[in-house]
């Protein structure tokens, strides 16, 4: 899994890479 874009839900900004979060 390969984090794309920023989501308010499924993950957010850090710094300059997005971080994906599977709950």
């Amino acid at each position: 899994m390969m984090p794309h874009r920023v989501c308010p839900k499924c993950g957010w900004y850090k710094g300059r890479e997005v971080v994906a979060i599977e709950e």
